[in-house]
C-alpha cells in the first residue's frame, strides 16, 4: 500500500515542478490543454503531496507504537508538551 502512495506523492510533486516550470519559463501562458492544465491546477499538488506524506508518516510510525501498545494513547499526549 505504501509503494502506491509514494507514488501517487511523486507525481503530486512533479506536478508541483511542472507548474513552476510553467511559471518561470512561460509566465502562465499556456497554448496547449496541458500547459493550461498545469497553470490552472498545478498548486493543488502541493496540497495532494503533503496529505499523502502526513499519511506515509503515520503509516510508518504506526506499527511501531501499535506494537508496544501505546497507539491509542499516542495522540492525547503526543499532543500536549510540557
Amino acid at each position: 500500500m505504501l509503494y502506491s502512495l509514494q507514488a501517487l506523492r511523486a507525481f503530486a510533486a512533479w506536478v508541483v515542478v511542472c507548474h513552476h516550470f510553467m511559471q518561470i519559463f512561460f509566465d502562465f501562458h499556456a497554448t496547449g490543454p496541458v500547459g493550461q492544465l498545469l497553470t490552472d491546477r498545478g498548486a493543488v499538488g502541493v496540497d495532494i503531496f503533503f496529505v499523502i506524506s502526513g499519511l506515509v508518516i503515520y503509516l510508518s510510525t504506526c506499527a511501531s507504537f501499535c506494537s508496544t501498545g501505546c497507539c491509542a494513547s499516542f495522540p492525547p499526549t503526543g499532543s500536549i508538551r510540557p
